[in-house]
């Protein structure tokens, strides 16, 4: 029975370290994630690259570092949010100048490769 026993915690032993460094390794590697291309209107097109970390908002080819939220990137100043629905669908463009939002339905999704 003892035999039993430490044969068992050792394997515990084995499982939990195991799991432990996956979860260190996993721990550094940046999220590629996706850009949503959208067209906002009088703001053209602009770009959402949701990478982690590293995300950011580009409008008139200009990019502006971004932090995440619930459903929502912003600017690392706040002057513009993108605010998007939980099925990441219908995006929304958020500034002083147009406070109600202007929404894109349309975005298109790549796949960061780098």
């Amino acid at each position: 029975m003892k035999k039993i026993s430490t044969t068992i915690f050792f394997l515990f032993s084995l499982l939990f370290a195991e799991s432990a460094l996956a979860d260190a390794g996993s721990a550094n590697k940046p999220t590629l994630g996706r850009s949503y291309v959208c067209n906002f209107g009088l703001y053209g097109v602009v770009t959402i690259d949701t990478r982690d970390p590293g995300a950011s908002i580009t409008i008139h080819g200009v990019r502006h570092a971004a932090s995440d939220g619930s459903y929502f990137y912003q600017t690392k100043d706040g002057d513009i949010a993108i605010a998007f629905n939980p099925q990441m669908t219908v995006w929304t463009y958020l500034s002083a100048d147009h406070p109600e939002g202007i929404a894109d339905a349309h975005c298109k999704v790549h796949v960061n490769r780098k």
